[in-house]
């Protein structure tokens, strides 16, 4: 069993609350006559990446542990390339594949930020941002006054969600995001 697929293993039954115990330099688990162990100094690098905490003598798992078992499944199952120790995801934004691939040695985009681009794309769309190509039709006139589709509470609250995340950049920084994530335009058509 690969190290990742053991640490995966480890904090998936450290979150059901199992019996610990400490033998041989290992952090041992038995959880319905299953033991899981792993080596102190692993141990320590998760609880170092905020994954797990030592709390009075036991281990428990941290809220970052869900997200942390998330990702690390995902690259177990394939859906992301692992290039030397570095973590490539793919994006429906061809921008941000393009920005997040390895090149010469190194990529513009680390995994977390793919991570985040990918849910900001998401947000984006919940929020009904992007404009119509075509014309709706379904929208009647009334009195020469073309009155304004209405659009649902989920995508008020999306859009609040995405001017709260874009306060907190430059303001060119946060152009820039907007029309990468938002209106997946390339870095070409940005700077022109």
């Amino acid at each position: 069993m690969s190290a990742l697929k053991r640490a995966i293993r480890f904090v998936s039954a450290l979150s059901k609350k199992p019996t610990q115990s400490i033998s041989n330099g290992k952090v041992v688990l038995f959880h319905n006559n299953v033991r899981i162990s792993m080596p102190i100094k692993h141990v320590e690098e998760l609880v170092s990446q905020g994954v797990l905490n030592w709390q009075a003598g036991n281990l428990e798992t941290r809220d970052e542990a869900r997200a942390w078992l998330k990702r690390q499944k995902h690259v177990v199952a394939g859906k992301e390339d692992v290039i030397s120790g570095n973590v490539i995801m793919q994006s429906e934004n061809d921008t941000i594949t393009r920005l997040s691939k390895m090149s010469r040695g190194c990529s513009f985009l680390q995994a977390h930020h793919v991570l985040v681009a990918n849910r900001l794309c998401k947000l984006i769309e919940k929020s009904q941002l992007r404009t119509n190509i075509t014309q709706d039709l379904s929208i009647v006139r009334v009195d020469g006054n073309t009155p304004s589709p209405d659009i649902s509470d989920m995508s008020i609250d999306a859009r609040t969600k995405v001017n709260a995340l874009l306060s907190h950049l430059p303001k060119e920084c946060g152009g820039v995001v907007l029309d990468v994530c938002g209106f997946n335009k390339g870095l070409q058509q940005i700077e022109f």
